[in-house]
């Protein structure tokens, strides 16, 4: 029901009705035109979300915006309600009692999970960047004194709205509280009312929001035109004697040769996180773990399924199309992460999108992390995994001679070795790999040289050398103890039998230290007479594919991933 906001008197509520999310689409050229109200009724929220809204128009100079109110349930934020109402700017007020009854009608407050209110939080991100709308978040007002647990679940959510890598903004609601409300501690009662929303119209410092909200200069392009773009004016270029497919930006901005989407995003990257207490031999590994990954979107058009499994001793997530029975493909995912971090969180939606492509099975495999579990102890437990599942094919409802391998930087590093040492595995996809820890060896030279405009643009030269200089590093918390570092289980450019390697895919990042062994590798493997495909994405850094749903480049990689892994096992798309 649409309502008219000189309907709306002020008006008085308890603690428990700090609910709802508003809605509203924006421009800059009309302003904020509508608004969009989730809650159980039109209450103070909507005096608080009015008041943001009129302090934005106001900055813009579009303060006539005619501004309607629409109520919806809090828990059907979904994608029919996004598409109906063609919003893209979101506001979301919330309270920690709204978001325990989001998650189940039997939860009391002091039951309150952490994990299950980030997962709504996420999914919220993710339906308004599918839907290119830019989203900000408040933070929740510390009002419960009362309850610990409740308090440090209140304050755990509030350090990750403010350290989320990408939300659009946030607002600290408790700054505006201790100013404006008049809270009554025997009456719990909060007076919002008209006199918040004028506070807030011309007193809440709008700037960190304004700067974001300025004309979103990604939404030229979707991302299928972006990816179609990048296709047709892909060239291959040969050298060495082996053709290496190009793929550049499909947008370029002229005087910089990066994705302007790195550009945009990098302004708004998660702080780096400090104070972490794990340490080995005097390194930071807990910090290091806590920078590792960013959210990225689920692209998949169908249901899939994901269940956790102990395979042989490794926990794993598998991953299927709801409905899928026997005789499946399937790939082993291994993820990335200097053999020292990353997780299966960060890699769900990349599997996500393989297992739909496929029409198959996805095993993504938790392997142990070093230091505590240095070298080989990882690399056996994705041994051991392959091996279970081809001998126990039938319990996942995979065909055991439909079974490829894929791995990103340190994973490829695994993902490649048991690829070499396996003869049923049919094709290896490697994403950005580590296939030596030997700068100098017979097989490149590596120099930054080989990089194009390394030196004109400050970035690009970070870019490039922040790996380099992780190298004595990851040798230190990996491998440990000193061993020929041309072993083939450390470094499998090395291995004297890549004839029996199977059909290769290796992507790299132009700007990237991993690249020119991932393409010296890639070389190689050709010359030993094996089907390689090597692509370059030009303009990206290391672990893109991080960012599925934002760069274009990452869900490209996974459309090659799926068809040349069904082109290897005789499976047409």
């Amino acid at each position: 029901m649409d309502k008219n906001l000189k309907d709306f008197n002020g008006i008085k509520g308890t603690k428990d009705n700090l609910t709802g999310i508003a809605k509203v689409n924006f421009n800059t050229e009309y302003g904020i035109r509508n608004l969009v109200f989730w809650g159980k009724e039109v209450d103070e929220n909507s005096y608080l979300a009015l008041g943001i809204l009129k302090r934005l128009n106001k900055y813009y100079g579009t303060d006539n915006s005619e501004i309607k109110f629409e109520r919806v349930l809090s828990d059907r934020f979904d994608e029919e309600v996004f598409n109906k109402n063609n919003a893209n700017l979101v506001l979301v007020v919330n309270s920690i009692n709204d978001l325990i009854r989001l998650e189940s009608n039997k939860l009391k407050e002091d039951e309150a999970n952490l994990n299950l209110i980030i997962k709504r939080f996420v999914r919220l991100i993710e339906i308004a960047h599918k839907n290119r709308a830019r989203i900000i978040f408040t933070t929740i007002p510390s009002f419960s004194d009362e309850n610990k647990n409740l308090e440090d679940v209140i304050n755990e959510i509030n350090s990750w709205i403010r350290n989320s890598t990408f939300l659009d903004g946030y607002l600290d609601l408790d700054k505006i509280v201790e100013k404006r409300l008049d809270v009554s501690k025997e009456k719990k009662e909060i007076n919002y009312s008209k006199e918040l929303e004028e506070y807030m119209a011309e007193n809440i410092s709008i700037d960190y929001i304004a700067e974001r909200l300025k004309p979103f200069e990604l939404d030229h392009m979707s991302q299928s035109d972006l990816i179609k773009a990048m296709n047709e004016n892909a060239r291959f270029i040969n050298e060495d004697g082996v053709d290496i497919l190009v793929k550049p930006i499909p947008d370029p901005v002229e005087g910089t040769r990066i994705d302007r989407r790195i550009k945009y995003f990098d302004q708004y990257k998660r702080p780096k996180r400090s104070g972490n207490p794990y340490v080995f031999a005097g390194e930071e590994v807990g910090d290091m773990r806590d920078n590792m990954g960013l959210l990225n979107l689920n692209l998949c058009k169908s249901n899939i399924l994901m269940n956790k499994e102990n395979i042989n001793g490794v926990n794993c997530r598998v991953y299927k199309r709801e409905g899928l029975k026997e005789n499946l493909p399937c790939i082993v995912y291994i993820h990335g992460g200097a053999f020292i971090g990353g997780s299966l969180d960060v890699s769900e939606n990349p599997c996500k999108l393989i297992a739909e492509g496929i029409n198959g099975v996805v095993i993504s495999v938790d392997y142990s992390l070093a230091p505590e579990n240095p070298y080989p102890l990882g690399l056996n437990d994705c041994r051991k995994v392959v091996e279970y599942i081809e001998e126990n094919n039938f319990l996942y409802g995979i065909d055991k001679n439909k079974i490829g391998i894929v791995g990103e930087s340190a994973g490829a590093n695994l993902a490649t070795i048991v690829a070499n040492e396996n003869s049923n595995i049919k094709f290896q996809g490697l994403v950005y790999p580590v296939v030596t820890f030997i700068e100098k060896n017979p097989f490149f030279n590596w120099n930054i040289d080989l990089y194009e405009n390394p030196y004109k643009e400050e970035k690009i030269y970070n870019f490039i050398n922040s790996l380099r200089n992780c190298e004595d590093l990851v040798q230190k918390l990996y491998i440990q103890r000193e061993l020929d570092p041309r072993r083939e289980d450390l470094s499998p450019i090395f291995n004297k039998n890549l004839s029996k390697a199977k059909k290769t895919l290796i992507a790299v990042s132009e700007y990237d230290y991993l690249r020119v062994q991932g393409e010296a590798y890639g070389k190689l493997i050709h010359e030993a007479g094996v089907e390689t495909k090597i692509i370059r994405y030009e303009g990206v850094n290391h672990a893109f594919l991080d960012n599925l749903g934002i760069y274009p480049q990452a869900e490209d990689t996974i459309n090659e991933i799926v068809k040349e892994f069904l082109e290897a096992i005789g499976n047409k798309n």
